[in-house]
């Protein structure tokens, strides 16, 4: 874990704002005349951690932008619009999701563990806007298994 913010380097405390890329897909299980939407984790790339949302939301604003990516929020599809490129995002197959989240750490001397006090979906990216190595590796290790 990060000891300091990193907007503004003040030693990190138990409260943290983290920024996430995850790479996911979506099950649908049926509920009654209805479905729950379930997001399945393949990866997950921790991109900053903040001190506070004060700097998390100047930090996160500027990490979208870096990346070209539009604040759409999160959606839990099954369709839905590309951050990016405005392309459909096929949410039952592996893409990437931004988020945000507001935690509190807990270490002993053997694992840390976080409690999510709140979290916030910031985008979703088709396949083709997340070309890097470790998405490509996680969607062929995915498609195998579908």
């Amino acid at each position: 874990m990060k000891k300091e913010c990193d907007l503004c380097h003040q030693p990190l405390t138990d409260y943290q704002v983290l920024f996430d890329r995850r790479i996911e897909r979506m099950e649908y299980l049926p509920m009654g005349d209805d479905f729950q939407a379930v997001a399945m984790v393949l990866s997950c790339d921790g991109i900053a951690c903040y001190c506070s949302t004060d700097c998390s939301a100047v930090g996160v604003q500027k990490g979208l932008q870096e990346r070209g990516i539009s604040k759409t929020g999160g959606s839990i599809g099954p369709l839905t619009s590309c951050a990016k490129c405005g392309g459909l995002v096929d949410m039952t197959r592996p893409h990437a999701h931004y988020l945000e989240m507001e935690v509190i750490v807990h270490k002993t001397p053997t694992q840390t563990s976080l409690t999510v006090l709140y979290d916030e979906g910031l985008a979703d990216v088709c396949i083709n806007c997340e070309p890097d190595g470790a998405f490509l590796a996680v969607t062929q290790q995915a498609a195998a298994l579908a």
